[in-house]
């Protein structure tokens, strides 16, 4: 939420410092797909049968269908192949009022759900056990029946002595829809926390403190790098400033989860020449030369090493299978000042791609 506060008057043309507002639109759609498990939640089943009183062998799991309004000899099944279809509109409007009092603003927040559902109703079968022919002549006493499911659960079928249809149990043959608000917040409210901030996000020291002397900020809101790990670090740092502990991104780590992974520690090849001219050592190793790569069957991939002229690490870069697991142990040699051939001691467990460093 912050992100979408801070900032915003930057990008919005013609608003000034007192007055200025936003306005944006979030869309979702979601569908089921499984169709037979909203069935059986619904009405225990992907099928119901139906079957008269005076049916022969008549399934004792059967519903009755007299009770429909159906003929006592009648005998037929009700399946369903449920669809749900939801869309979900979500309008948000931010509008700034510093013009009546520093800080004070005003926030609705309104999402509109539309919902689509078909029940999927089809008839397999639909007969009379004591004639097939269900346009023929009724019995006497069954003047007054339903011809079909479809007729009797529509909601609108009177049999026997019944003075109003069925208030429940009717279903829809077909697609319904329902459109409604589903909550509307409007918010007056109110924020001189004195905390500053930019396009960029809040402002902080290097001990990650905000303008606000107790107020202390972490993670995407303050950038550089829009990492869990980061955030994971920043947060460390905020909450360890009575160490005097200052943040420090000379070892950032970032890893790009492409399969294979690629994984960047310190500086680059170009980058380091700039600082530190052609006095530069590099080391390469490639992934086919080792065996748990060959036995996985990925050995697509190498490492590069860059070190100053004497030997300490500048930048690392991994591309290959798990690249981001081996990243870790270049970034506890950079970080307490290894030299690269200080790995070259460490036993590596056989066979992994560890081997690598």
């Amino acid at each position: 939420m912050a992100r979408y506060i801070a900032g915003w008057k930057e990008y919005l043309p013609g608003c000034d410092d007192r007055a200025w507002g936003n306005l944006w639109l979030t869309v979702e759609y979601s569908r089921s797909r499984n169709g037979e498990r909203i069935a059986q939640y619904l009405f225990g089943s992907t099928q119901l049968h139906f079957s008269g009183s005076e049916v022969v062998n008549r399934n004792g799991s059967d519903l009755l269908a007299d009770y429909f309004g159906l003929p006592t000899t009648f005998q037929g099944s009700l399946a369903f192949e449920p669809r749900i279809d939801n869309i979900i509109l979500v309008g948000n409007y931010y509008l700034g009022l510093d013009q009546w009092c520093d800080g004070l603003y005003f926030r609705c927040t309104m999402p509109v759900v539309v919902t689509r559902w078909d029940l999927g109703i089809h008839f397999p079968t639909c007969y009379m056990s004591s004639q097939k022919d269900t346009d023929s002549q009724l019995l006497p006493n069954q003047a007054d029946t339903a011809l079909s499911i479809r007729e009797a659960l529509s909601g609108t079928f009177l049999f026997g002595d019944m003075q109003q249809p069925f208030m429940f149990g009717a279903f829809a043959c077909g697609r319904e829809q329902k459109t409604a608000v589903a909550q509307l917040d409007a918010i007056l409210g109110y924020d001189n926390a004195g905390v500053a901030y930019t396009r960029k996000g809040i402002t902080v020291s290097n001990t990650l403190q905000t303008t606000a002397k107790n107020i202390y900020a972490a993670g995407d809101i303050i950038g550089p790098y829009l990492f869990s790990h980061m955030a994971e670090y920043q947060a460390a740092i905020a909450t360890r400033t009575f160490f005097k502990k200052k943040i420090d991104y000379t070892h950032a780590a970032w890893i790009t989860f492409t399969d294979p992974e690629l994984a960047t520690a310190g500086l680059t090849e170009n980058q380091v020449r700039e600082q530190y001219g052609d006095s530069i050592q590099i080391y390469r190793t490639y992934f086919k030369n080792y065996d748990r790569p060959r036995t996985d069957g990925r050995t697509t991939g190498m490492a590069k090493f860059i070190c100053d002229k004497r030997g300490y690490i500048i930048g690392a870069h991994i591309f290959g299978a798990r690249a981001g697991d081996l990243i870790g142990e270049v970034q506890l040699g950079k970080y307490y000042n290894h030299k690269l051939y200080a790995c070259y001691p460490v036993i590596h467990p056989y066979p992994t791609n560890t081997d690598v460093m």
